[in-house]
């Protein structure tokens, strides 16, 4: 199954570097959340 790294809904895109691989069962536990890491300065 492939989704979006950062989810339609929330500014993301359809470029191929934005698009991932994952197993079914993730994909439904993720719903949208944006797992990237923060960077704080």
């Amino acid at each position: 199954m492939f989704e979006h790294v950062i989810p339609i809904a929330m500014g993301g895109t359809n470029f191929i570097d934005h698009i991932q691989s994952l197993c079914l069962s993730w994909n439904t536990r993720k719903k949208g959340k944006d797992y990237r890491v923060s960077r704080e300065r």
